[in-house]
């Protein structure tokens, strides 16, 4: 390191100074560099270098720097909110009148306190906020570039939101003519609160399904069918008791409702025209009841079927959907049908191709339900012995019967003789299963026949430790 050279400054004392001249202050000397006067330079640490020192100077600079742009910033934000701000007042002053016969609109304005009135502020109005036409589908969703006209005048084209800012020369009491590509063409008012339009498409089949009580129905299914053409069907869910249908010919049509826990409803001659439909469904009824044994035992998974007495025609050569709704009996051997139609239907038990029973005719009524009972006939009966490889009895043996059918199913265990018995059974084919700890499961098939009993001895073989 170059030690530091030293220039000898010689003081002036009091005489030699001025008498004005003012006392020079007492400079403390760095602790960190030491003179000595027999070499004449300044001695310190090694790392004490001019380059050193300018490395601290820069490290100090920057914090110092950032807090000096904080300082400056909040004293900005509390010159900012100290600053007053011109006073303002609220009030009510009519619209301006327009050619129509509508009424005079009051619009809320900020006033300008740079003038005065009786209060000693003077209000000037500003502009009343722009109406908004909005231009829909029939479901609600916007259309856009529908083009708006009133009388002679153009008023615009419909956003991408499907809205259009009404100008001031517009009138609420003249109608509105609205046209979009696809949907037909539209004259008339809009709703007078929401200042609303609602485009069907061309060629459409819309309209809105209400419930007995007036209610909108929130979910149902819409099926169109040609009367006259097979090719024509088209379908749709539909939410909010609104439903529209687009892409229909000029034909007439079979329309086919289908709502949860609401009767089914079907017009026919339907043909598509300007005017929406509103369609009402009809109250229903109920039908329920048990399926039983005769001995009193609830029978579960037994298949009913409701079907109206009245078989409905074909509509071009094809069927129609379904309005005969099936179940399984729960584990009471209960059945429910709810919203059907008033009127006759047959109640069947069983597959319908192979009716166990079958009940004709049971009356719906409308607001209802209607109750019947089913007890079957059931003779057949099984005993079933399961024994060990050495042929001894096998007790606590846990055994399953299904009837294959009809799902009609009885559970129990084998006693201390090892036999199990059932009976008042359905006739018809068994699966018979048996299960024990230590042992394989045994799986078998049986048929009951009526009047004799069946007889069967199985063997269950000890399951062999791997």
């Amino acid at each position: 390191m170059q030690p530091f050279t030293m220039i000898a400054v010689k003081r002036k004392t009091a005489s030699q100074r001025g008498p004005t001249e003012p006392p020079r202050p007492r400079i403390a000397p760095d602790p960190l560099v030491s003179i000595d006067p027999s070499v004449g330079r300044a001695e310190g640490p090694p790392y004490q270098s001019n380059a050193h020192r300018m490395r601290l100077i820069q490290r100090a600079s920057l914090p110092v720097l950032v807090i000096l742009l904080l300082t400056a910033a909040l004293w900005w934000l509390l010159q900012s909110e100290d600053t007053p701000r011109s006073p303002s007042r609220v009030s009510e002053v009519p619209g301006p009148a327009t050619a129509s016969d509508d009424p005079v609109s009051s619009v809320t304005t900020l006033a300008d306190p740079s003038s005065t009135t009786e209060a000693g502020t003077d209000v000037t109005p500003r502009e009343p906020a722009v109406p908004e036409l909005r231009v829909l589908d029939w479901l609600g969703g916007p259309i856009e570039g529908a083009h708006v006209t009133q009388g002679e005048q153009e008023l615009g084209a419909t956003n991408i939101g499907g809205r259009l800012p009404l100008p001031v020369g517009w009138s609420r009491g003249e109608a509105l003519e609205v046209e979009a590509n696809g949907y037909a063409r539209f004259r008339g008012h809009p709703d007078p609160e929401l200042l609303e339009i609602r485009l069907r498409r061309a060629l459409a089949v819309f309209g809105e399904l209400r419930t007995a009580d007036g209610q909108p129905v929130e979910e149902f299914t819409l099926l169109a069918l040609g009367e006259d053409s097979p090719d024509v069907r088209l379908g749709d869910r539909f939410r909010n008791g609104r439903f529209e249908l687009t892409g229909l010919p000029e034909a007439r049509l079979l329309l086919h409702f289908d709502a949860p826990r609401h009767p089914r409803l079907e017009l026919r001659g339907i043909v598509p025209s300007e005017q929406p439909l509103q369609v009402q469904l009809p109250a229903g009824g109920a039908l329920h009841g048990s399926v039983l044994s005769t001995a009193g035992e609830p029978l579960v998974g037994m298949w009913v079927t409701a079907m109206p007495a009245q078989s409905r025609p074909p509509i071009a050569g094809r069927s129609l959907p379904a309005q005969s709704p099936s179940q399984q009996t729960g584990p009471q051997g209960a059945f429910r049908f709810e919203g059907l139609l008033p009127g006759d239907y047959r109640l069947v038990l069983g597959q319908i191709a192979e009716p166990i029973e079958e009940v004709s005719p049971v009356l719906v009524t409308a607001g209802q339900s209607t109750e019947h009972t089913f007890r079957i006939a059931a003779t057949g009966r099984l005993e079933l012995t399961v024994v060990g490889e050495n042929g001894l009895p096998l007790s606590g043996v846990q055994v399953r019967l299904y009837h294959r059918g009809f799902g009609y199913q009885r559970v129990g265990e084998t006693d201390a003789d090892g036999q199990f018995e059932a009976g008042d059974l359905l006739i018809g084919s068994y699966r018979v299963s048996a299960t024990l700890d230590g042992h394989d499961r045994l799986a078998k098939s049986f048929t009951i026949p009526g009047g004799t009993p069946q007889l069967h001895t199985e063997t269950m073989k000890r399951r062999e430790d791997r």
